[in-house]
């Protein structure tokens, strides 16, 4: 079984950028809320949900649940020592919602969820 409070991967990107990919919580809803009001329109027009809507967002992280959706964030680590909570730089959303925003290039054939 997961231990999904504890659970840590760390990766270095192509770009020599180090993340740590965990799963999502209820602490990151502010910097989930901040991604979604700050995507702009054209990465965004086409989803099946509104995820500017804050009751929408606010269901997710309400209702988490790690058996159902393992929804995924990426803290940029660098950033980390300058600020009080990690910032959620990605996070993998439910089925319903397919997106790409992309830090850098990822190949062709990278499934993205969100970044910054």
């Amino acid at each position: 079984m997961i231990n999904y409070v504890a659970y840590r991967k760390f990766v270095t990107l192509k770009n020599g950028k180090r993340v740590m990919f965990r799963f999502l919580n209820d602490q990151d809803r502010e910097a989930l809320i901040q991604l979604f009001q700050e995507a702009p329109e054209e990465d965004i027009r086409f989803l099946k949900q509104d995820v500017k809507d804050l009751k929408l967002v606010n269901y997710w992280v309400d209702h988490l649940n790690y058996r159902k959706v393992l929804p995924l964030v990426a803290v940029d680590l660098e950033r980390i020592g300058s600020l009080r909570t990690p910032p959620c730089i990605g996070a993998s959303m439910p089925p319903s919602i397919s997106a790409r925003f992309a830090s850098s290039s990822p190949a062709p054939s990278a499934t993205w969820a969100w970044a910054l």
